[in-house]
């Protein structure tokens, strides 16, 4: 029995012994149902972009369509046989627009400031912040954000100015920029989600123009310290929208301050040249998704305010777009990760690396008084930009097994090369002069 057709009849069976009152019985059918919804929606291939639902919306449908077997003689035949009456129901649900409306700690010069970013299929459109302030949040308030009463007639606005006046963000803050991107979709969830994972893509690019090169420093003395290298992250909230009907807030499961992330006018030529470089990934290509993990990884890793964390998020990139895997060494994922480097001093800088492999290798088993150090984290933050560079330049030419194959010859030297490309050629002969044993069939 395949694990779709054993979830089917798991899940089936479910209803069939939920009863009433029976807390404990119905305690582990809600497991049941945890535990096997996500494998069937996987397994029967039902995917959010698929059908423009949220995976949760999903699950709900899923979840009726089961109860609708519960009296079926063979519940997994019913299942397949009615599947693609299940799935048209799906795609017969209305599409509408939705927008999501959001702060964002981030103030860029004039110079080089844009109305608008693109990232994967998003275009997010910069507000103005009186716009913002008069038209986009007192849309939603309707009221003075200090007057709040309990007795609200409308939930989703009382839990807005709930959250609002108890939060340490400033929504109308004068050190946020403001934003908006409008998105497809048969709930306003799938749209939330696919904005915000956008987003995270835009976020990942603009703080690696922001610090590109740059090393984190170590500070002396007793005051505090700088915890994140990079302040620029997900919005704190956001706020959905219908046409122009507020629906509901969402908020980040991170509530701490969001501290402004500046460019400068003296840092802004730069920010702006190394920016305009990097794709937006509109034009998908077969290396975008261990592009995409890369910087996924590279934005966790410089906006972590934990540098064990930040260590771990950095060595996930470079697993990723080392190309390596488990039959791979740590010392594949290094040698690889330098492979277009040149250090200025790389008797040091081999030894630091070792010491990186060692540092991985003693947390992942528990090692007491183990930390990464800051000119870690910042070699590591050195091995996962050069990856990225090379994504970046080569998404268009190269697959992920050319990149596989470049990577693990890049720190050979010249000798080993020539030898490989001497031994290449020979086989090229060989299948040359094997081709010529057989006629053509004409």
């Amino acid at each position: 029995m395949s694990d779709e057709e054993f979830s089917v009849k798991e899940l089936v069976a479910s209803f069939a012994t939920d009863e009433p009152g029976d807390t404990a019985r119905e305690n582990e059918n809600i497991d049941r149902f945890n535990y096997l919804l996500p494998i069937l929606s996987n397994k029967s291939r039902l995917k959010p972009n698929k059908f423009l639902l949220s995976q949760s919306e999903i699950h709900t449908h899923l979840v009726q369509f089961l109860s609708e077997l519960k009296d079926k003689e063979n519940p997994v035949q019913a299942y397949h046989d009615r599947f693609e009456e299940f799935e048209q129901n799906l795609f017969g649900i209305e599409v509408e627009k939705y927008t999501i409306a959001f702060p964002l700690n981030l103030k860029i010069h004039e110079s080089v400031e844009r109305e608008e970013y693109k990232s994967l299929d998003m275009t997010y459109e910069r507000i103005e912040q009186e716009e913002w302030k008069e038209n986009i949040v007192p849309g939603v308030t309707g009221i003075d954000l200090g007057s709040i009463e309990i007795d609200d007639k409308n939930p989703s606005l009382y839990a807005f100015k709930s959250f609002i006046v108890d939060s340490v963000n400033d929504i109308y803050s004068n050190d946020y920029t403001f934003w908006k991107a409008s998105c497809y979709g048969r709930d306003s969830r799938y749209a939330l989600t696919h904005v915000t994972n956008a987003l995270q893509i835009l976020l990942a690019r603009l703080n690696f123009s922001i610090n590109y090169n740059k090393k984190n420093k170590s500070f002396g003395g007793s005051g505090p310290r700088r915890s994140r290298w990079a302040d620029l992250r997900e919005p704190f909230i956001y706020l959905i929208f219908k046409d122009s009907e507020f629906l509901y807030h969402a908020y980040s499961g991170d509530p701490s301050l969001r501290k402004p992330e500046r460019v400068t006018q003296w840092k802004a030529e730069q920010f702006d040249t190394v920016f305009s470089d990097l794709p937006d990934l509109s034009e998908s290509t077969s290396v975008d998704d261990d592009l995409i993990a890369g910087l996924k990884a590279f934005q966790s890793a410089i906006t972590s305010p934990n540098s064990t964390e930040a260590f771990f998020d950095f060595w996930r990139g470079l697993e990723v777009l080392t190309q390596t895997n488990e039959d791979n060494s740590m010392s594949d994922i290094t040698k690889r990760a330098e492979s277009f480097i040149s250090w200025s001093e790389p008797g040091i800088t081999s030894r630091r690396i070792d010491r990186l492999r060692d540092l991985r290798n003693n947390m992942v088993h528990g090692g007491i008084d183990v930390s990464a150090t800051t000119e870690d984290r910042n070699l590591m933050k050195i091995l996962l930009e050069s990856l990225l560079n090379l994504y970046f330049s080569k998404r268009h030419e190269w697959t992920s097994s050319d990149f596989e194959f470049v990577l693990s010859l890049g720190n050979k030297d010249n000798s080993e090369i020539e030898d490989i490309m001497r031994r290449k050629q020979k086989q090229m002969d060989l299948l040359k002069e094997i081709s010529e044993w057989y006629p053509d069939n004409a």
